[in-house]
């Protein structure tokens, strides 16, 4: 498998990206704050097997983690469009949940299911529920930058959603119990997609 990044013109940036595969809807995977791409090579190669898979490396930007979502989110918009995305399973770490969320309220017709990680973003939560998109909710148990019982509250605000507790895991599960992430994320999306 070639993981070398692709560079992706948009309006106002190039974006490193990896991609592979051809099958849609695409797994398209959205790292956390100060991560890239990288951080899902223990994923990217299992799940290039049964779909397309994109994961962009996001630029740095000096502003609120807030405004840096919607900024990525628009992005991530601009990203698929260019690609001739029609559907997408979003899969977003962290910060990348938040994008997730954001994306899927502005486009909901172009999301199959949405995975948040460790997610941050409660606060759309409720908002992101009125799309009725089946969402898989990943949780580390040992998260210390956000903690488990915010799982919890995405699951009581979030309808129609799914629960994964990792108990040995912390805040990135994809990294931590890779073989265990990649297992429940194929269930839940090829149960929904």
């Amino acid at each position: 498998m070639n993981y070398d990044n692709t560079r992706i013109e948009l309006s106002n940036l190039v974006l490193e990206c990896r991609i592979e595969g051809t099958s849609e809807p695409a797994l398209v995977l959205l790292h956390g704050l100060s991560a890239h791409s990288g951080s899902w090579r223990k994923n990217f190669p299992v799940f290039a097997k049964q779909r397309k898979v994109i994961a962009p490396s996001f630029p740095r930007f000096e502003v609120s983690p807030q405004k840096l979502a919607q900024i990525y989110a628009q992005i991530t918009e601009e990203l698929l469009d260019s690609l001739r995305v029609r559907s997408a399973i979003l899969v977003g770490n962290s910060l990348g949940g938040m994008i997730a969320m954001l994306y899927a309220l502005k486009r909901p017709n172009c999301v199959c299911a949405v995975v948040l990680e460790n997610s941050a973003g409660v606060e759309i939560a409720e908002s992101f529920s009125k799309t009725n998109i089946p969402t898989l909710i990943i949780w580390g148990k040992k998260d210390h930058i956000i903690p488990v019982d915010t799982a919890y509250v995405f699951k009581t605000k979030i309808a129609n959603s799914e629960l994964v507790i990792f108990e040995d895991a912390a805040h990135v599960p994809h990294w931590e119990v890779p073989s265990r992430f990649n297992e429940s994320v194929l269930r839940f999306t090829s149960e929904k997609c």
